[in-house]
């Protein structure tokens, strides 16, 4: 067992290596992404789909855990997980081809949710829910589990995308949380977290720069990958464990939308509402921000460990105070924001 920790240290080490080097090779030839007043906050034209690096680094380094370990299935299992390898590496072709192209996206959301669809049908799926009103682990209705999984994975995907508008937060952000799942991961699936976190780390040497960004590529790669092992950390029932770690995203995204649907205002039209946006608009620097997210992000994976430690219930109870207590400092931020800097589209 120590020396497979020492073997998947150096390998997340030299994955990380390689993410870097291949973000460097991208920042020369990858597509730009130019400003857009509308809900960038950048001023020049950045190279974008650092999420293909991330994703080569990833699968090189798997693939040499793979043929380096004897053991089938050590790294990977077989079975309905890999439904969500091909998620994700179908979200990563589709958000290249968008960061290069700029595809509609009606049609983008629905091949999203319509890959979101097949994957809850024929992959891994979380049967179960523990209510601690009951306290007790409820069976799903075959319907209301494939629904809500597929809603879960395209709710991830998407809001790692909308968060994606600070140097270092969302990418940084999807590091704690995909590296909080190895903690409670089989050691199967631990080994991939760990990768995937390491891979996701030479990225941001050169993303907190500003030097290159995820793309859709990358935020929708990572939310896939996030999406498919917070699945897989809740077969027991414990649904509540990734929907903490999940909560960074999730408070600004569902508090975001909600706080424009009151005013009736289009929510597909793009825009720069977002706390994060907020803060940036009000002087804060991107680091600053993105900081704070990994700051909260910690703070939920800390707690969403500890609590599963102790029991679902406690997992719950967990939940349900980080979210209030989220949703809180949103309202206060909104409320101390400037009147021009909330209307600012």
């Amino acid at each position: 067992m120590e020396s497979r920790v020492i073997w998947v240290a150096g390998v997340c080490l030299l994955t990380a290596l390689a993410s870097l080097i291949c973000c460097r090779i991208l920042i020369a030839i990858a597509p730009k992404d130019a400003p857009d007043a509308a809900r960038k906050t950048q001023t020049i034209a950045v190279p974008t789909s650092g999420g293909v690096a991330i994703a080569a680094a990833t699968a090189l380094a798997l693939g040499g855990l793979i043929l380096g370990d004897k053991t089938p299935g050590a790294v990977v299992p077989a079975g309905p997980v890999w439904i969500y390898v091909a998620l994700a590496v179908f979200v990563l072709i589709l958000g290249a081809v968008d960061d290069a192209v700029d595809l509609p996206a009606k049609p983008k959301l629905f091949a999203l949710l319509a890959a979101t669809c097949l994957a809850a049908y024929f992959g891994l799926r979380s049967e179960r829910i523990f209510l601690p009103i009951a306290d007790s682990i409820i069976l799903l209705p075959l319907w209301l589990v494939i629904s809500g999984t597929a809603f879960w994975v395209f709710i991830t995907m998407n809001a790692s995308n909308f968060m994606d508008g600070s140097n270092g937060l969302s990418l940084g952000t999807l590091a704690i949380m995909i590296g909080a799942t190895s903690f409670a991961l089989p050691t199967q699936l631990s080994a991939t977290a760990a990768i995937t976190t390491s891979a996701i780390v030479g990225f941001l040497f050169w993303n907190v720069q500003g030097r290159l960004y995820a793309g859709d590529a990358g935020a929708l790669f990572g939310g896939a990958v996030f999406a498919g092992l917070g699945l897989y950390v809740a077969q027991d029932g414990n649904i509540w464990l990734p929907a903490t770690l999940a909560l960074p995203f999730l408070i600004d995204v569902f508090m975001t939308l909600a706080w424009r649907a009151k005013r009736g205002q289009n929510l597909l039209k793009p825009h720069r509402h977002h706390a994060y946006q907020g803060l940036i608009k009000a002087g804060w620097s991107h680091i600053r921000t993105a900081l704070l997210w990994w700051g909260f992000a910690l703070i939920c994976a800390a707690c969403a460990l500890w609590a599963a430690a102790d029991s679902k219930a406690m997992s719950a109870y967990v939940f349900l105070g980080l979210l209030g207590a989220g949703c809180t400092l949103w309202l206060i931020h909104r409320a101390r924001l400037p009147d021009a800097l909330k209307q600012m589209d």
